[in-house]
């Protein structure tokens, strides 16, 4: 059985000696690098089930004083504040090890990108931006973006922080004095914010139908009409349009949806550490309880209400009556509020991947109480069936389903049209052989 995932900080003091730390917590192993600091030659940061041969770094660690050296483990893990080396500094036994570059009391350019003090590549509002902005070409030429083309191709590469202040800026330049115009906005706005549908917007309900009527689901839909397209659709006016152009520079100026894909991928593999996904000692239950609280108070109650958190589940149609509004209001405010989980949280993804390892070597459906036994993650979740099973529909893209058999549910891949079907057939060869079900 597997350890758990842990961080291991490996220091090299003055006098050649090495000592190991184990840490849950980036704070824990920021203060425990400060403390070291002024005594140590170099460190190294290592997440993953086992712990290193320390000495095995002694010849790369010589060459690094003052340092922190991350293996791919630490530096898929860390956030991407914590800036790293954009290519291996060597290897020690096979592996590659990087260089830590920012946040840990020093800062320093990327040994591994040759960088001139004025790029002759780069053209455009590329260039104006790093005129503009210190530190930034580094990034951007090992990212290999030096103009608008390579910018749309590449920026995906950029970290959360540089993606966003590149696209606001783009966006700025493009747009000049176009901001009242919403096509214009959707046509200037970064690869990040074109593909996202408008189910993820803060909408009014007259512009959620309006777009609703005229098949305008992402912004790169809306690019592709004109203002005058938009004044003539049904119940779109001025009002609208204003409130559309601010929708959309909100966004721009909030910047993108931090994706989990990486994280996700650590997570499967056994390479990033649960503090860092912000669920470190919860269960899925806490996880969800947890996430509540970051709703607003409306989205929060309808959901409760509809996965029947300590209730049991109610319809839109019900809730609707309470709020006074249509029961579509209600499944338009409980859809946008999934979509948000899905963005901003990380537990939903987890579950995708605890559930398919839980499930995949078994040859029979897995009790829903019996998880808990086999990942304490799953603590309390038989308590909460109807939670369970408007999770895994909802939120859960593993393919897994909920069925209730003689009263007892269960986690299976079997679908349950699938299994209504093979009940049938089961009672219709029964019929045939005359025997009694």
């Amino acid at each position: 059985m597997l350890t758990s995932l842990r961080a291991f900080l490996i220091i090299r003091d003055n006098d050649g000696e090495w000592t190991i730390g184990v840490f849950h917590g980036l704070n824990e192993i920021v203060d425990a690098w400060d403390r070291a600091m002024p005594n140590s030659h170099c460190g190294v940061l290592h997440v993953g089930f086992d712990r290193r041969d320390a000495r095995s770094f002694e010849t790369i660690a010589q060459e690094q004083a003052g340092r922190l050296l991350l293996t791919p483990g630490a530096r898929g893990a860390l956030p991407s504040s914590y800036k790293s080396s954009s290519e291996a500094i060597g290897d020690v036994e096979g592996e590659p090890i990087y260089l830590a570059l920012d946040g840990w009391g020093y800062t320093i350019e990327d040994p591994v990108v040759d960088v001139s003090a004025e790029d002759p590549e780069a053209s455009g509002w590329v260039r104006e931006f790093i005129f503009e902005h210190d530190g930034v070409q580094a990034e951007l030429l090992a990212s290999e973006i030096l103009n608008e083309e390579t910018y749309v191709a590449n920026e995906g590469r950029l970290t959360a922080k540089l993606r966003a202040e590149l696209g606001k800026y783009r966006s700025e330049k493009l747009l000049g004095l176009g901001k009242s115009d919403p096509t214009e906005i959707a046509r200037s706005a970064p690869p990040w914010l074109s593909s996202r549908s408008f189910s993820e917007f803060e909408l009014t309900v007259r512009l959620d139908n309006v777009f609703r009527r005229n098949g305008i689901d992402t912004v790169s839909d809306l690019a592709r009409h004109t203002l005058d397209d938009l004044f003539k659709f049904q119940n779109f006016g001025r009002t609208s349009c204003r409130d559309l152009c601010r929708s959309l520079m909100l966004a721009i100026e909030a910047g993108p949806t931090p994706s989990h894909d990486a994280l996700i991928a650590a997570i499967k593999s056994g390479d990033a550490p649960t503090d860092q996904c912000g669920i470190a000692s919860q269960s899925l239950v806490e996880a969800v309880e947890n996430c509540f609280l970051g709703l607003k108070p409306r989205e929060a109650d309808i959901l409760k209400r509809r996965m029947g958190w300590e209730r049991p589940p109610e319809t839109l149609e019900e809730i609707g009556a309470d709020y006074s509004v249509s029961r579509e209001r209600i499944r338009q405010i409980e859809s946008k509020t999934i979509n948000k989980i899905i963005r901003q949280e990380i537990w939903d993804d987890l579950l995708g991947a605890k559930l398919k390892n839980l499930l995949s070597e078994r040859k029979y459906p897995l009790p829903l109480i019996g998880a808990a036994a086999l990942d304490p993650w799953f603590t309390g979740l038989s308590e909460y069936g109807s939670v369970a099973r408007y999770l895994i529909t909802k939120l859960c893209d593993a393919g897994v389903s909920v069925l209730e058999i003689d009263g007892v549910e269960y986690l299976t891949f079997l679908k349950e049209h699938d299994w209504a079907t093979a009940i049938e057939s089961a009672r219709q060869m029964l019929v045939g052989a005359d025997v009694t079900p």
